[in-house]
């Protein structure tokens, strides 16, 4: 590592790729702190995005395409032979052996009205260790894992203690595309760094929590404070049914 302090700086939407405060921001670390060496872990929309800002030679990329790939693996260094053997062994038997139960306890925890910090990054954390091994493709693509799915949130939606509205089939398929989607991050090798950074409370910061609970990692998160807020307000424009705005 050369002597100098070496930080995974996690963006979303943001650095190196888009212009903007956060990103200007983000530059200026990058470039400016000559002592840390910079892992740059960005999620981005597809892989066809251009780059907007020059990274310094000491720095290194990490791309993280949610959406506009066939393959989770398509942005990954992994050798092809590390994918194709993970596809050969991710059976039926190993899908309901050690993904269904991590599965099933990662949708309760979503559609849960009382939330717990501690175990959903547990559960994120187990899954990232599955998807080291096994395809993560063919794990949510199974037929019992839509099984599953359907039946866990059907049963939350005739249980009168939950406020949530009956789906339609779409709304059933869309919302587990995106379950898919979003978390493709746990697909992607963790670096060995001294620090995590994270730019904000969405996404990107899953990458610093699987750090911090697998290596011990030091977590920094730096949030402007109205992430959440965009994402209601962008909601609420959509016209989603209920089911997928809840």
């Amino acid at each position: 590592m050369n002597g100098r302090i070496k930080v995974m700086l996690t963006t979303e939407g943001t650095y190196p790729f888009h212009q903007g405060g956060v990103s200007t921001w983000c530059d200026q670390l990058v470039h400016n702190l000559r002592d840390v060496e910079y892992v740059l872990y960005s999620i981005i929309m597809n892989p066809f995005v251009t780059r907007k800002f020059e990274l310094p030679q000491s720095s290194s990329l990490i791309q993280v395409p949610l959406w506009g790939t066939e393959e989770p693996s398509e942005h990954l260094t992994t050798p092809f032979s590390h994918v194709y053997v993970a596809k050969r062994q991710t059976g039926n038997e190993i899908i309901q052996r050690q993904f269904l139960p991590l599965f099933v306890a990662l949708i309760e925890e979503v559609i849960s009205l009382e939330k717990n910090s501690q175990r959903l990054g547990f559960i994120l954390s187990e899954l990232h260790r599955y998807f080291q091994e096994y395809d993560y493709k063919k794990s949510f693509k199974a037929e019992s894992t839509w099984k599953v799915y359907k039946k866990i949130i059907l049963a939350n939606t005739f249980d009168s203690h939950n406020r949530m509205d009956e789906p339609s089939v779409w709304s059933l398929i869309q919302s587990l595309g995106w379950i898919y989607r979003f978390l493709i991050i746990l697909n992607t090798p963790l670096p060995k760094v001294h620090v995590t950074h994270s730019a904000a409370a969405a996404f990107c910061g899953i990458p610093s929590v699987l750090a911090k609970i697998q290596n011990k990692t030091p977590y920094l998160l730096t949030e402007h404070g109205v992430y959440l807020r965009e994402q209601y307000l962008s909601l609420s424009k959509r016209g989603y049914p209920s089911f997928l705005n809840t």
